[in-house]
């Protein structure tokens, strides 16, 4: 079983379509309006099962709950939604906390409200939307989340969407104090921390029961470089290895996804990765986060 994480579509992602896959163009226009199309193309990549992303983020647009929630509806046994709710829309972390605590008791009631409609987890754009990995302020959201059972993956790390200001909050290291404090939240660190924070998210994920590492962003071309040559073994955590695709941001084209996966098993074939963490990354973590099973 092979289960991703794919986050729709905003203008930027657009952009990059249109410089990378000018020829791919108009065949992913027409995934975004047709969900029975987008779940045959994922198949044919090998995926059995896949994770939208809502996109509530100051910095890359809105992809809305709504949408995702409708779009997942149409093939329901494939589809697994997440929801995002964004409480510093209008900047309030950094200027009126006050009302950035009324901000998030309102996510709070909306995060219910959306879990009764069928979302079954929540995306987090965390520095994208300008405030601190595990601000103590996010704690009732966080708590309702535990209690709603709905795993949070949390964009981490720096991309190319970045701003100076948010850059500021790319490190994950402030989600320790998080899973020290709310253990029964799956906290998933997406991207792995991407960038200069690989071994920050490393160290988290095998300090703390309840987090995981989500390697969207990061091509198995890299694992070497990015964790084996830096003296992170991945197999000391193969029940925490989460795999994820970042499409269509994809460094191999449009058929990117099924090259990620067989390079992984490439990986396991030459003992990088055990069979063990292979299985965990390309689908049964996942399934358990998810209680799939």
């Amino acid at each position: 079983m092979a289960i991703r994480n794919q986050g729709m579509w905003t203008p930027g992602v657009w952009e990059l379509i249109r410089e990378h896959y000018p020829d791919k163009y108009e065949d992913i226009e027409q995934y975004e309006e047709d969900p029975a199309l987008f779940k045959k193309y994922l198949e044919s990549q090998g995926i059995d099962k896949c994770v939208l992303l809502a996109e509530d983020s100051n910095q890359t647009g809105l992809v809305p709950n709504d949408y995702i929630l409708e779009y997942s509806s149409e093939c329901p046994e494939f589809y697994i939604p997440f929801l995002a709710l964004n409480p510093n829309k209008t900047g309030s972390y950094g200027k009126n906390q006050q009302r950035f605590v009324r901000s998030v008791s309102f996510c709070c009631e909306q995060l219910e409200w959306l879990a009764d409609r069928g979302f079954r987890g929540v995306k987090d754009y965390g520095s994208y939307n300008l405030f601190p990995y595990g601000s103590e302020l996010m704690y009732p959201f966080y708590e309702k989340a535990a209690e709603l059972k709905l795993p949070v993956l949390f964009h981490t790390g720096e991309s190319r969407f970045d701003s100076r200001k948010s850059k500021k909050f790319s490190n994950p290291e402030g989600l320790g104090a998080l899973a020290k404090s709310i253990p029964d939240l799956v906290i998933i660190i997406g991207h792995c921390g991407s960038g200069k924070y690989f071994e920050s998210a490393f160290g988290l994920t095998r300090e703390f029961q309840n987090v995981y590492l989500e390697f969207s962003g990061v091509p198995p071309d890299f694992i070497r470089s990015h964790f084996i040559d830096r003296g992170l073994d991945l197999n000391l955590i193969p029940d925490k290895l989460v795999f994820g695709s970042d499409y269509p941001a994809l460094p191999n084209g449009p058929d990117g996804i099924r090259k990620n996966v067989e390079k992984y098993q490439k990986l396991s074939e030459n003992g990088v990765l055990t069979e063990q963490s292979l299985r965990g990354l390309l689908g049964s973590n996942a399934g358990r986060i998810l209680d799939l099973y």
